[in-house]
């Protein structure tokens, strides 16, 4: 492809773009991403896996950083949620509980962050402004 004049220089390789990725894909598809990866990196070219989320939960770096927690939900029973992927050393974070039901703390974001009454929630409740309590 080096001497290719469709690929010669960068406007060619832009007006040729899909017969390049055509051909770059045929080539990239006779090895396997680790093998690519140890020709290519000791050269200086940048490479990184894209990978299907089944591949992502499976990589060894994942269970090392503990990017996974199991949490206990109360309609799905036990999930898998990712933590934080950040670590601070003196706050260093978690999963603390699962995402919340639709609906889960309206009362209570009401009640304290606006300050409403229960006989204020209630009537938004009858009127279909809020849905029903969970």
């Amino acid at each position: 492809m080096r001497d290719d004049p469709r690929y010669a220089t960068n406007a060619a390789r832009v007006e040729n773009r899909d017969s390049l990725i055509a051909r770059l894909q045929d080539v990239f598809l006779t090895r396997t991403y680790e093998e690519w990866e140890a020709i290519l990196l000791p050269v200086g070219i940048p490479i990184g896996a894209i990978n299907t989320l089944d591949r992502v939960v499976e990589h060894p770096q994942v269970e090392a950083r503990g990017v996974l927690a199991e949490c206990d939900h109360p309609i799905a029973g036990k999930v898998q949620m990712v933590s934080p992927y950040f670590r601070l050393s003196e706050t260093p974070g978690g999963v603390r509980a699962p995402a919340p039901l639709l609906g889960q703390h309206t009362d209570e974001v009401l009640r304290e962050t606006l300050g409403l009454s229960e006989k204020e929630i209630e009537r938004l409740r009858s009127v279909g402004g809020i849905g029903k309590r969970r």
